[in-house]
């Protein structure tokens, strides 16, 4: 093996500063990780490298992986982070697992300023990914794993991509390195572990990745698309993609614009989205966690604001200004709004003017002077004594009144 390339990797990474976490299982791959990095760094390994290990409690042999870890954390004199894990019932284990543990990383490395995690990922644990992927049809960011990602607001590293399991076992045969094969790798309910079973050649991996990086290339030059996109997404642009890239566009709008929505509900509702938009009409889809998706004829847009309430109680002429809209009532004439004070509060349906205006529905109203249909639950009526007495001309510039509202 050319440990060379290897240590490029990890200068490229920037491993030889800060401190890093290494989630460390004492299975081959981390402990490959370990070593070379001890190769790389050598005696200032435990200047910047710390371990973090997980106990699931879910093998009558983990006492081996358990005396394993202290060996290492012995050996390199290391700093360790230990944490007993107990799966709650009725849940599957791998994605448990996998929140768990990234919540605790995540923990450990902001409690301890810690610089980044570094993960013993390798090429086949791509290529199982990727296959995963192709086997589910899924649209994802990235097909595989990347090198270098954000996830949780914690920085992660993995530097093993280039190397083969079978790279990583002869290192450790040949240089008697002692690990533990942790023998619920085995256990054919979990679909990864029935991929590893399918033994697939170098010459094939070679293809794999090859497929795999081609297929990134692509997507990094679509999301580059994306990433210049406005607020609003008009239906030129949308309507020239393919299916599955409009897929990929609902999926990487609603991974952008919306927060703490789990990956997995994210594809459900790209699923609802992508049928939605194919309905002729305008119209609002809500979406999790108050989210919206609102369609015209000509764009849509997703956003957390169409259904914010506000109320203002106003004793004299001031300038309001809020994420949804300026006003600048010193100009608004007292004969449209009469005497202060004043209320100002957003349109409710069932809104009637008591002035003498000739349209006395509000609804009518705004529809009228063509406030559009997302809008309306923002739109300010102004209130004297109860009674609603006005509400100000879409975008009329008479008293500097503008909708900031999806404004760039």
């Amino acid at each position: 093996m050319n440990l060379d390339l290897l240590f490029k990797t990890y200068k490229e990474m920037n491993l030889d500063n800060g401190k890093h976490l290494l989630a460390f299982s004492a299975g081959s791959d981390s402990v490959f990780l370990l070593v070379t990095l001890g190769l790389f760094l050598k005696d200032k390994l435990n200047e910047h490298i710390s371990l973090a290990y997980i106990d699931y409690h879910d093998s009558d042999e983990v006492y081996k992986e358990e005396e394993l870890v202290s060996y290492y954390v012995d050996k390199y004199s290391l700093t360790l982070f230990k944490c007993d894990a107990y799966q709650p019932e009725n849940t599957n284990f791998e994605n448990w697992a996998r929140e768990f543990r990234y919540s605790y990383f995540n923990k450990i490395i902001h409690e301890n300023s810690l610089s980044s995690l570094l993960v013993a990922h390798h090429l086949d644990d791509s290529i199982e990914t990727y296959l995963i992927q192709k086997n589910r049809r899924s649209l994802p960011l990235n097909y595989g794993l990347k090198k270098e990602n954000i996830f949780s607001s914690i920085k992660i590293f993995r530097p093993l991509l280039d190397i083969t399991k079978k790279e990583i076992y002869s290192f450790l045969h040949e240089n008697n390195y002692l690990y533990y094969e942790d023998k619920t790798n085995k256990n054919l309910i979990h679909e990864r572990n029935r991929i590893r079973t399918m033994n697939i050649s170098t010459d094939e991996k070679i293809k794999l990745k090859e497929e795999m990086d081609k297929k990134n290339k692509y997507l990094s030059s679509l999301y580059s698309s994306f990433s210049s996109l406005k607020k609003t997404v008009s239906f030129s642009f949308y309507d020239e993609l393919n299916d599955d890239d409009k897929k990929r566009l609902i999926f990487y709008l609603l991974n952008k614009e919306t927060e703490n929505i789990p990956v997995l509900q994210i594809e459900k509702e790209s699923k609802n989205i992508f049928s939605f938009l194919k309905r002729k009409e305008n119209n609002i889809l809500p979406i999790k966690n108050n989210f919206y998706i609102c369609k015209t004829d000509t764009f849509f847009f997703i956003t957390d604001k169409i259904n914010k309430k506000y109320h203002y109680h106003i004793n004299k002429p001031v300038i309001i200004h809020n994420e949804y809209f300026n006003i600048d009532l010193s100009r608004v004439k007292k004969t449209q709004i009469g005497m202060y004070p004043l209320e100002i509060r957003n349109f409710k349906k069932g809104d009637t003017f008591s002035s003498n205006i000739k349209t006395k529905d509000v609804d009518e109203f705004l529809s009228k002077h063509k406030v559009p249909f997302y809008l309306k639950e923002l739109y300010p009526v102004f209130l004297y004594k109860g009674d609603v007495i006005f509400s100000p001309f879409y975008q009329d510039n008479e008293y500097d009144f503008y909708f900031t509202f999806l404004r760039e």
